[in-house]
This record gives structure tokens, sequence and C-alpha cells, in this order.
């Protein structure tokens, strides 16, 4: 017997993810947005229901790379939507297709879908590591480069998750080799 746990779906999951949100909420209690990276759905799913369940008001944004927007298109065509390619750096925020129940669910709670460009992805991964000497692979740093992009005037967080890259691709990314 094969016994499959839905990395997006399994409430045990979804569990631990909404921990992150309940996190940010405690030592920040003035948040008012979230930026969250979307690769499968699986942590926005888990934060949206954080936020939802526990009645706070918090916006929550889901970010994907402009290369890879099926969340994005979907969200636009209120249905999930087939990509036809995917050529992005940010391979942690790859989907061709949303799954039918994340999309479902992720349509109705989070706040927004937004895209952030190579180049911005590759400017925020050098300003994560200049700045606090963070390491995070490209979906990583996703977020924080559609919140630097979106300018918000409310106190909001940038989920910075991801560290499955090498030194020697780091550089290669950063250097723009």
């Amino acid at each position: 017997d094969i016994l499959f746990i839905h990395p997006h779906k399994t409430e045990s999951f979804l569990d631990g993810n909404a921990t992150i949100a309940r996190e940010i909420m405690e030592q920040n209690p003035e948040v008012k947005q979230i930026f969250i990276p979307i690769g499968g759905g699986g942590l926005a799913s888990g934060i949206c229901r954080h936020i939802r369940d526990s009645g706070i008001s918090v916006a929550p944004i889901g970010v994907e790379a402009e290369k890879a927007p099926a969340f994005y298109q979907s969200f636009k065509k209120g249905r999930p939507v087939r990509l036809e390619t995917m050529e992005t750096i940010a391979d942690a925020l790859t989907l061709m297709e949303p799954d039918p129940d994340v999309f479902a669910d992720l349509h109705q709670n989070l706040e927004k879908v937004v895209t952030v460009s190579e180049k911005d992805i590759i400017r925020t991964m050098n300003i994560l590591y200049d700045e606090f000497r963070v390491i995070t692979e490209p979906g990583g740093a996703a977020p924080l480069a559609a919140m630097l992009n979106e300018n918000p005037t409310e106190l909001s967080a940038a989920i910075i998750s991801g560290g499955n890259i090498s030194p020697a691709e780091f550089q290669r990314i950063v250097s723009g080799a």
C-alpha cells in the first residue's frame, strides 16, 4: 500500500503553515498585509486559514514569478488555468496548473496575487544578502520583492523562505552570470 500525503491539502500541513501567520501576528499585531510565496499553494492556504479562523484584519497577498504566473492567470480567469511554459529562476514558485481545490480556497481567501520580475527577484536577493546576510533561493526572495514593489503604506510582512540554493548557484544568480 502507498499512502500519499498531499503537501497542499493535508490538514496537518496546513495547520503547520498557519503557525507562520500566528507568529507574525504575535510579534507584530499591527501588520496589515502578509506577502506569501505561492508554489503549489499549501503555504498560502495555511496562512489564509489562520487569518480567516482567527478573525484578524490582515490582507494575505500571494506572490508568483512573472514568468510562472499560474495562480495570477487563474485569478484573472476565475478558474484554474494551465500555463504553456514556465521559465523562471524561482523554481520553488513553479506550477503548470493550480489544483482545483487549492485554487478555490485561495481564490476565496487571498486578497490578490501579484507577480515579480526576474530582475526584481535578483535585486531582492542582493538586498537580503547585503543588508541582512540572508541567503535565500529566488522563490524565497519573491515576497519581499513584491512588498517593495507594492510600497505599502501600512505595516506589512513578507515571508522569506527557502534556503535550497548552493553558495555557487546563489553567486551565479546574483552576479548575473
